[in-house]
């Protein structure tokens, strides 16, 4: 191949790169809108702690919630939303069970992930902040725990939030693994743990 064939060849070469890379840019998905309205949802998932939970525990720790929220109904873009992804977190101070039975001072900070129907098309993900939590005295067999929060970005954005976490392990049990120095979660049970985005019907 003589030095003017690989020069033709390496300009080519050079162009269609170039017009690939400015296709890719022009051709790129733009976000997903931010759906408005309101959604209610059943929630299931599990708190864990970095560090085990103890009686009068004094190390650091972070809290880390994951969950579903299914069940969901809405009204305007929240009409569509099937369910949802939950991720959040809170660097607790100590490890300390007491966090557990006076949990006003625990803020969640996180997001949700939405999953529509195919005809809506996707929506933006909700960047979540829950606190606020009270542990419900009459539920004396497993926690209950209500909090409040608000949606500060993405899909909802703007709206308030109301969540109940009701326990499945019963006070006993967390009690006696708060004991040994041995809690590292809780699972949340969706027969009466709900999360509500704004002020849609009831699920």
């Amino acid at each position: 191949m003589n030095r003017r064939r690989v020069r033709t060849v390496s300009i080519i070469s050079a162009g269609l790169l170039a017009g690939s890379l400015l296709g890719g840019v022009a051709g790129a998905e733009d976000p997903p809108p931010a759906a408005s309205g309101t959604v209610a949802c059943r929630m299931v998932g599990r708190m864990t702690f970095t560090t085990p939970m103890a009686t009068g525990g004094t190390t650091a720790t972070t809290a880390n919630f994951k969950g579903l929220a299914v069940g969901c109904t809405g009204t305007e873009g929240g009409a569509a939303v099937k369910r949802g992804v939950i991720t959040a977190s809170v660097d607790l101070p100590t490890n300390d069970c007491a966090a557990l039975v006076t949990p006003g001072a625990i803020t969640l900070a996180g997001s949700v992930r939405w999953r529509t129907t195919a005809a809506a098309g996707p929506i933006a993900d909700t960047t979540v902040s829950l606190g606020a939590f009270t542990a419900d005295p009459t539920s004396l067999l497993k926690p209950l725990y209500t909090g409040s929060g608000d949606a500060s970005a993405g899909s909802f954005s703007g709206q308030s939030i109301a969540a109940t976490l009701s326990v499945s392990q019963t006070t006993a049990v967390l009690t006696k693994q708060c004991a040994a120095a041995r809690l590292r979660g809780f699972t949340v049970r969706a027969s009466q743990s709900t999360v509500m985005i704004g002020t849609p019907a009831p699920v």
